[in-house]
């Protein structure tokens, strides 16, 4: 063949391999730009889920916000100075206790009893909880839901009116918390000055003593018991040397 036509050849043939389209440098760039800024905002977003995830670790308020809707319905009914409060959930899931809650103006709640949860459960619970130490005409009540890992939530709160009338001193409730103080809730229709909170063993020796107020209506006292060791007690209410009333705990 002649080597003007093999030059023609090769000429074609290479016109031919570069014939094909191409992508443009631009549009080429655009693309793996456009890449990196999808890559980095997943980044971004990952990046945020990891540090909520971290910020809840061990909060219980925020971390079990959605505990309170496993409550189906939360009723009181009064029976004459007794409040009984019933509640039903859909379902349980490492549900620990339920603790009850009163209130006297729907603003600072106090403990007043414990009911144990069912732990898992995938049909409906119903529960029950008797209040009988009433002493005005209208209280407020919630639910306090607590797992076994420790988170909480609360239910929604509810007012009952009960029309009872109460007189005398009492001794409500004796709680030990796991601090060292002992809490003690005490009642009176009077004012009681110079009052005395003793506690004594089973013999009725005194081994601790404080003097306070005590105003009409609901006091909170508090006492150290730190120094206590476990067993049962009494704590009385004495005005004036003589014996007004008294309860029996334990300390445990």
């Amino acid at each position: 063949m002649h080597q003007n036509q093999i030059g023609k050849m090769r000429n074609l043939k290479n016109s031919s391999e570069n014939s094909y389209p191409t992508r443009p440098k631009s549009l080429h760039n655009q693309f793996n730009t456009s890449i990196l800024q999808k890559a980095k905002l997943l980044i971004i977003l990952l990046g945020l889920v990891c540090f909520n995830a971290i910020a809840n670790t061990g909060n219980p308020a925020s971390a079990s916000t959605n505990e309170g809707d496993m409550i189906s319905s939360f009723t009181g009914k009064v029976d004459g100075c007794l409040i009984k409060l019933n509640w039903g959930t859909k379902h349980e899931i490492g549900n620990d206790y339920f603790e009850i809650e009163r209130s006297i103006d729907g603003k600072k709640f106090f403990s007043i009893g414990k009911v144990a949860g069912s732990g898992n459960s995938i049909t409906p619970v119903n529960y029950q909880y008797s209040d009988e130490n009433i002493y005005k005409s209208d209280y407020f009540y919630r639910l306090k839901l607590v797992d076994f890992n420790g988170e909480y939530d609360y239910s929604n709160i509810i007012q009952i009116e009960t029309g009872c009338k109460r007189e005398g001193v009492t001794i409500d409730n004796v709680n030990i918390g796991e601090s060292k103080w002992i809490s003690v809730q005490v009642y009176t229709d009077r004012d009681i000055q110079g009052a005395q909170l003793v506690i004594t063993d089973k013999n009725e020796k005194p081994l601790k003593q404080m003097q306070t107020e005590i105003k009409p209506g609901m006091n909170m006292v508090l006492l150290d018991a730190s120094d206590l060791a476990d067993g049962s007690y009494y704590i009385k209410i004495k005005n004036n040397d003589a014996d007004i009333t008294s309860a029996i705990f334990e300390k445990n």
